[in-house]
Parts: structure tokens; C-alpha cells; sequence
């Protein structure tokens, strides 16, 4: 193709590009693609009338634009409305959007909302304007359209369920009918197509989904499954879950569930159960221990009575017979099976040794064992411990002190009780018991300090009742968290070691009795004492609890 002839006035860059080698001109109107106002009709005028950069060959409306979606003869940019025919361009309300697309032509709303979606703008719709919807556009607002999504302007409801004839598609309360067979869902006696709804048995469900139909087969509970074959023949229960394995299905099964479990299907969990695998709904227990008359069969404590002698186990004094209990020596042990009564001798401890051969003679140890040959058996050999911060075991210790409430003083070399400047001081300490065995005797437990006293008054030591920490605590945290009866006491002193004795609140501790959170000192206003504390340089002179335990 020869080159192209340019505008008037375009840029020599174009005509240059246009005359070179492969150049485009589709519409042979010698007018190249890039200056030609219709690149695919032919118009060598390149003729504009409406000035909008589209020549009229290729121009199919008025206006900006070449396009006119509605086809009214006008550009979709400047028509009212691009997607309904108007060629008059009516705007009633003077809002921007034609009347033949205006939601709302009677008062203007450019913006076109319509929060119900109904096709009404919300400017000139009943309900939006009211504060409440009408999604189906019949007039009828919110919740007091019993149609709200299909248009019923006259609301009738025949059958007076709630739901209006324009929406209800079956007889009776409610609006579903999955079956389609004419019957709502909440009154049809079966899921499945049966518009007579027979029930030959009158039992509630429907003779199409009823398995047991007929003389002498019940199904009470409607379920599809007959009473003997139904593990809850008065509850519901299709799928028959039994989560627990113990027969009766969880819609019946007070313990259903993982665990618990009703043996004796007697309304009573197994383990809140008196006699688990005996039938006894009221739990009847006349002598209250804990087994109830269905299966108790003793007086006393237990429910067995392995000698035959009519006393329970539990309570028995002997595991042969003996019907009178006799105990001559009152060591708990009947004179049937203590062989120490017959040498007139006494056996404290039950463990069938007498007294005076008994390498232990207050702890049960039948096997008399005595590892190292002492004499003393093993079960109450004391042995010793001392606990002490870096020379075994862990110790916390600090000082509170009532003039400055939340300062905290964990890491002085001193901790202090009594009176200074008018207020008083308290100490706290705390010895771990890690390394004591749970259910040990504890022999003894003293509690040792290094001590200096303005005065020689009774220093008093109380269990404390609330858990605190060294680098922490101070006199408000603390808050007067002790137990004010008096465990043990030592007394002050110039410059003396002090010591207390500690082993009834140690045994506690031991036992669980009470939680560990140590002990707190504290003495009269009229002296003031400093002990060493845990901080101390000279390890020895630090607290320490020498604790002995068998």
C-alpha cells in the first residue's frame, strides 16, 4: 500500500509513520489508524458534527460517545437513562435519572437506594420511609406481612397458620412440605409422600414410614423402630446413638456420654451409684455407709463380709470369724487373730508382732525388715535432713514492714521483727520440702536462725495462708496473710541462735493438710530483732530446718 495521506495540521512524526512501509489504513479512505476519526468505515472528510472525536460515517448518536445501548438515537454518556428507551429525556423530579429508570420518579433520589431491594427507591417506599421493609413491594410492611417475599396485598390466610395463601403451599401450621404431598411439614406424620396420612395403628406416624404396623407391634415413641428392638422405646431416637455402650440409647440414658455408666439401669450413674450392679432407684442405705440395702449385705462400714461373721469388712477386727469382736487388749485387733493377747502381751501396731519383739512397734510392719541391722525397722528408721539456702534445699525469707507498705525487702542480709521507728516488722520464711517423701512421720522439724535481740520477749511463728514471692511481696501485697494461732515460739536474745519447733505444721505440710507457704514471725512493740537471713555471707548462719522423718 502506498503511503497515507495526514490530516491537516497533524504532527510531522505522524505523516511519517504513515507513509513508512506497513503502515495501516483498513478503510482505504487514505486516512492511516492513527489520525482516522473511523478507522473501519471509509471517511476521507473525516466529517464531525457533534465534535465529540467520532466522525459521523461511524457515529450512531448525539452526544459524547459513540454508542447508544437503548437505541432512543442517544449516546449512552448523555442519555438519562442507557438502558430504557426514552428519547424524550422526561425527569420528572429533576434528579438526574429519566423517569422510564427511576426507581423512585415521583421524588428525586440520584442516588437510586433501595434498601429492601423491592425495586421501589427508598425515597418514595411506605415501609423504608417508616423504619421497616417490604422486600415483595405489595404495600404490606415487615413483620406484618405474613407473605414477606411474594407479593399479597389482600393477606388472606385460609387455614390460619400465619403463613398467607400466596406463600403456603400446604394445609395446616407452617409453610414447608418437603414431601409435596399437600401436608405441612409440622403436622404431616410422615416425611414421606402420604397425603391420606394413615396411621393403621394410631401410634403418630404414618403407615409409609411405619415399620411396625399391625396388631401386637408398637412403636410408641414413633421412631421408626419397634419396642423391642428400640434401646429407648419412649424417646425418639432414629438413629439409636448409645454413646456410652450400656444398652439404653442417650436420648433415655441419664449418664450417656463417655465414663459414666448405669449397669444396673436404675436411673444412677455408676459412680454416684450405691449398689452399681444391683437395681436400687432410692438409693436406700440404713447403716450410711455408703453401700446402699439392695447390696449391702453387713453392718458397718463396706459391703463385704469375707469371714461370714456378719460384720462388714470394713468395720471387722479380725478376718476370721468372730461374731462377738472380742478385743482384749483394745489394740483394734481381735483376740481370734491376735496372737499377742494369748501370751498377754499387746500388739500397738496390728502388724501380728507383739511389742516387745517389734522392731517398730507404732508403725505396721508385718516383714520386720532392718536393712542396716540396727534394730529399728525400716518403716520408722528417722532419718535427717537440713534445709538451707546452698548448703540443701531451697529457702525463701523477707521482711515487711508496715511504714513503707510496698517496698520490698527479699534481698537484705537481715530480716527483722518487732517495732522500728514506731511501726512494726514482720519476717517471712519459707523452707521447700521437696526431699521429704509424701506420708512420712515426722519425727521432729526445728527451725534454726541466727539472732539479735534489743529484748528477751517471746518471738511468736504462724503458719502463713497465702502464697507470696521473695523478690515481691511487700506489707500491702501481703496483707496480714497468717493463720494468728501460735505454732511454735522462741525467744529473743542479744546475740544467741534461736530455735523453734516446727514439727506439727511440718507434718501438715507433709500430709497436704495445708498448702506450704511457710511461716511468719513476729514479737511484742517492745523489742526489735534482726536474723540473718538467706542473703547472708556466712552460709551457716542462714535459716535453717532440720527436719527428721520416717
Amino acid at each position: 500500500m502506498l503511503g497515507c495521506a495526514l490530516l491537516p495540521g497533524a504532527a510531522r512524526a505522524d505523516a511519517t509513520a504513515c507513509s513508512a512501509p506497513g503502515a495501516y489504513d483498513v478503510d482505504a479512505d487514505a486516512i492511516c489508524e492513527p489520525v482516522d476519526n473511523c478507522p473501519h468505515a471509509p471517511n476521507p472528510d473525516q466529517v464531525d458534527s457533534d465534535g465529540d472525536w467520532f466522525g459521523d460515517a461511524c457515529d450512531w448518536c448525539v452526544g459524547q460517545g459513540r454508542y447508544d445501548s437503548d437505541g432512543d438515537g442517544l449516546c449512552d454518556e448523555a442519555d438519562g437513562c442507557d438502558d430504557a428507551y426514552d428519547p424524550d429525556q422526561r425527569d420528572g423530579d429533576g434528579d438526574g435519572m429519566g423517569d422510564a429508570c427511576d426507581n423512585c420518579p415521583s421524588a428525586p433520589n440520584p442516588g437510586q437506594y433501595d434498601r429492601d431491594s423491592n425495586g421501589i427507591g427508598d425515597a418514595c417506599d411506605a415501609c423504608t420511609l417508616a423504619g421497616s421493609t417490604d422486600p415483595d413491594a405489595d404495600a404490606v410492611c415487615g413483620s406484618a406481612d405474613n407473605c414477606p417475599y411474594t407479593p399479597s396485598p389482600d393477606q388472606v390466610d385460609s387455614d390460619g397458620d400465619g403463613a398467607g395463601d400466596a406463600c403456603d403451599s400446604c394445609e395446616g401450621p407452617g409453610t414447608s412440605d418437603s414431601d409435596e404431598d399437600g401436608v405441612c411439614d409440622e403436622v404431616d406424620n410422615c416425611p414421606l409422600h402420604n397425603p391420606d396420612q394413615g396411621d393403621g395403628d394410631g401410634d403418630g406416624l404414618g403407615d409409609v414410614c411405619d415399620t411396625c404396623v399391625g396388631p401386637g407391634e408398637l412403636d410408641r415413641d414413633a421412631d421408626g423402630l419397634c419396642d423391642w428392638g428400640d434401646n429407648c422405646f419412649l424417646d425418639p431416637n432414629p438413629d439409636q446413638v448409645d454413646s456410652d455402650g450400656d444398652g439404653p440409647g442417650d436420648a433415655c440414658d441419664q449418664c450417656d456420654g463417655p465414663g459414666p455408666l448405669d449397669s444396673d439401669l436404675d436411673g444412677h450413674c455408676d459412680w454416684a451409684d450405691s449398689c452399681t450392679y444391683d437395681s436400687n432407684p432410692d438409693q436406700v442405705d440404713s447403716d450410711g455407709d455408703g453401700v446402699g440395702d439392695a447390696c449391702d449385705y453387713c453392718v458397718g462400714p463396706g459391703a463385704w463380709d469375707g469371714d461370714f461373721d456378719g460384720v462388714c469388712s470394713g468395720a471387722d477386727n479380725c478376718y476370721q470369724y468372730n461374731p462377738d469382736q472380742s478385743d482384749d487388749d483394745g489394740d483394734g485387733l481381735g483376740d481370734v487373730c491376735d496372737t499377742c493377747v494369748a501370751q498377754g502381751k499387746q500388739d500397738s501396731d496390728v502388724d501380728g508382732d507383739c511389742d516387745d519383739v517389734d522392731n517398730c512397734v507404732q508403725v505396721y510392719n508385718p516383714g520386720q525388715v532392718d536393712s542396716d541391722g540396727d534394730g529399728v525397722g525400716d518403716d520408722c528408721e528417722v532419718v535427717c535432713t537440713t534445709i538451707q539456702r546452698d548448703a540443701g534445699g531451697a529457702v525463701a525469707d523477707a521482711t515487711v514492714w508496715q511504714r513503707y507498705p510496698d517496698h520490698n525487702d527479699g534481698s537484705s542480709s537481715y530480716i527483722h521483727t518487732g517495732l522500728k521507728r514506731g511501726d512494726p516488722k514482720m519476717a517471712l520464711v519459707r523452707f521447700e520440702l521437696g526431699s521429704i517423701p509424701p506420708g512420712s512421720t515426722i519425727a521432729s522439724a526445728t527451725f534454726g536462725a541466727r539472732l539479735y535481740s534489743s529484748g528477751t520477749s517471746e518471738i511468736r511463728a504462724h503458719r502463713i495462708t497465702a502464697s507470696w514471692e521473695e523478690t515481691e511481696v511487700t506489707w500491702s501485697s501481703f496483707a496480714g496473710s497468717y493463720d494468728p494461732a501460735v505454732e511454735a515460739t522462741l525467744l529473743g536474745a542479744p546475740d544467741d541462735t534461736g530455735a523453734a519447733d516446727l514439727t506439727a505444721l511440718v507434718q501438715a505440710w507433709v500430709d497436704g493438710v495445708h498448702p506450704n507457704h511457710g511461716f511468719l514471725l513476729e514479737e511484742d512493740p517492745a523489742a526489735l530483732t534482726a536474723y540473718r537471713s538467706s542473703e547472708h555471707a556466712n552460709i551457716s548462719d542462714r535459716p535453717w530446718l532440720e527436719v527428721c522423718f520416717y
